[in-house]
């Protein structure tokens, strides 16, 4: 079950942005919302997703913890290893 709806201050909140930033935004039809009458509420969980996926710029928390990067050739400065002989 839900934890139900909440109003353009809660958003917010929920947000981090003002409760007019969220009534524009609804009233461009730019966030997910409910319209109820000349009520506006908003789903918590509908708000994470909208804004998890607007998520830009690298994102390394979302790789599993069991994924490796690949190995390359080159060195924390940047200059490529040689290999030495044996």
């Amino acid at each position: 079950m839900s934890a139900g709806l909440i109003d353009a201050a809660q958003a917010g909140e929920l947000l981090c942005v003002p409760k007019s930033w969220v009534l524009a935004q609804a009233r461009a039809d730019r966030i997910p919302y409910v319209p109820l009458g000349r009520y506006v509420r908003f789903e918590p969980a509908e708000l994470e997703r909208w804004w998890q996926a607007r998520r830009r710029g690298p994102q390394r928390a979302r790789m599993a913890p069991h994924t490796k990067r690949p190995r390359t050739a080159q060195t924390a400065g940047g200059m490529a290893q040689e290999a030495s002989p044996s």
